[in-house]
């Protein structure tokens, strides 16, 4: 029993590593069009606040910033800006679509920001833009499927005074399964516009 066990146990380290070697490999891909979105307040990078996380897509010649519509309410969205390693930068644009105010999805949470030519070089720096041909619309979601995660929470962001630095650290974690309906009510949203993936810790990675 004893040789059988320990052999078991060798499968299943060899699966865990090949498992967290694929996983960086996604994670790295997915970081270079993922962007952490902050807030400034005041003109000060000081107080800016850690605001939310954003995809980079790039459709028809133009360039795009998307997020969830919520990060845009009540706020002056010329504070909104990015860490490019020395300082934060802002995300000039305009917002082409927010479904919370858009009359036929105001149960929607999806923000399209149209960045401005300089915004769009200040990003290429540091980010890639997600060719629109690689987003897949109309995707039927698989309830079995583990979907595979990557965003900037603001309890994984500090600032670093001293130094003046601000380490980005993303938060990565598989899924396991859509949420139950009641959940979703809970939230007031329309289960017909939006969906929620559950989480465990266990799946964070």
């Amino acid at each position: 029993m004893l040789p059988i066990l320990g052999s078991l146990q060798g499968l299943q380290e060899l699966k865990k590593r090949a498992t967290k070697k694929v996983v960086r490999k996604f994670a790295d891909e997915i970081a270079t069009h993922t962007v952490q979105l902050w807030f400034v307040v005041d003109d000060s990078a000081d107080k800016a606040k850690p605001w939310g996380t954003a995809v980079l897509v790039e459709a028809h010649g133009k360039h795009y910033l998307i997020t969830a519509a919520h990060i845009m309410d009540d706020i002056d969205v010329k504070k909104l800006a990015f860490w490019d390693e020395q300082d934060l930068v802002q995300i000039s644009g305009h917002a082409v679509y927010l479904s919370n105010q858009a009359e036929i999805n105001r149960m929607g949470d999806v923000a399209v920001w149209e960045l401005s030519k300089d915004a769009k070089a200040a990003l290429l720096k540091h980010y890639a833009f997600l060719p629109f041909d690689r987003v897949k619309l109309n995707h039927k979601i698989e309830t079995r499927e583990r979907y595979f995660l990557l965003g900037y929470p603001v309890s994984k962001t500090k600032k670093l005074y001293k130094s003046k630095t601000i380490p980005i650290k993303t938060m990565k974690f598989f899924t396991c399964g859509i949420v139950s309906q009641r959940k979703i009510k809970h939230n007031n949203l329309d289960p017909l516009v939006n969906f929620m993936l559950d989480f465990h810790f266990f799946f964070l990675i």
